[in-house]
């Protein structure tokens, strides 16, 4: 039986790495475009201040999470994530991991009032016009009634 040391385990990082560096661009993962991880990193650091950037240690950390949160996100659509941006900033108080994130984009909102509730009713139709002949029958009658 052959124990491996450490030459060996070199060679193997160092082949899988030629591997990894041959393979198409097409087989890198998707990802949002770098713009909207920014701008929505930034959304983030404005609405959260200090508890976002308290995430971080180093820079080299926060742009590896933002390239992360990147990929994560990139089967969302833009709709799904101002979804999340907002249901985020509306709902919690710490900045959201990727998991919550992706949970409140998905969320669909049709359940909810949206402030129609408090909104004064519109009715669907116009008002019918009285029949004034109607009403002065009525009238008519509660006289004679008396």
């Amino acid at each position: 039986m052959r124990h491996s040391t450490g030459t060996d385990n070199t060679k193997q990082m160092l082949s899988e790495m030629r591997e990894s560096q041959q393979k198409p661009a097409s087989s890198l993962p998707r990802q949002l475009p770098l713009a909207w991880q920014q701008a929505l990193f930034d959304k983030f650091k404005k609405a959260y201040r200090n508890k976002f950037m308290s995430k971080f240690a180093t820079t080299e950390e926060y742009n590896e999470t933002m390239a992360e949160w990147g990929i994560a996100l990139a089967d969302l659509s833009p709709e799904q994530i101002k979804r999340g941006i907002d249901l985020s900033i509306d709902t919690l108080s710490w900045p959201p991991e990727i998991a919550e994130f992706i949970t409140l984009a998905k969320r669909r909102n049709d359940w909810q009032h949206r402030g129609a509730a408090y909104r004064k009713f519109v009715k669907a139709l116009p008002k019918p016009l009285a029949d004034r002949s109607v009403g002065r029958a009525a009238l008519a009658g509660l006289k004679v009634a008396l």
